[in-house]
């Protein structure tokens, strides 16, 4: 079975500060996994690296078998991102049901129902 989620020895510094000092994970699909540490421990920079935002200084990362650097387009069409925080506008949308509506409308699911729905709770800005 391919893991949903798949790290080897993956590395990132900035500058002198080195962030990820050669993480090893796999996550099987349908697990719930969460990313806890202290304030500069690297999470931030592994999701960035997984949601291919930035690339890794070494080693290798996949989500489903994609590889994060070489297959970065197919895996913008099979992940859905939302921040914790967001701007005033979408403060009311932040729960994780309605992140997921909200990605499906993003992604063009279901627009003309799920438009109604938002239009309701996000304010014009």
């Amino acid at each position: 079975m391919t893991a949903a989620i798949f790290t080897s020895n993956l590395k990132k510094s900035y500058g002198q500060k080195e962030v990820l000092k050669g993480i090893t994970l796999t996550v099987d699909p349908g697990t719930i996994c969460a990313l806890l540490g202290t304030n500069g421990a690297g999470k931030t920079t592994m999701v960035r690296i997984l949601t291919t935002q930035i690339v890794p200084d070494a080693g290798q990362a996949a989500i489903m078998g994609h590889d994060v650097v070489r297959d970065a387009d197919h895996i913008h069409q099979v992940i859905g991102l939302t921040r914790r925080t967001c701007s005033s506008s979408l403060r009311s949308a932040t729960f994780p049901a309605r992140q997921k509506r909200l990605m499906r409308c993003l992604r063009g699911w279901a627009w003309r129902k799920q438009a109604a729905v938002w239009s309701r709770h996000i304010p014009a800005a």
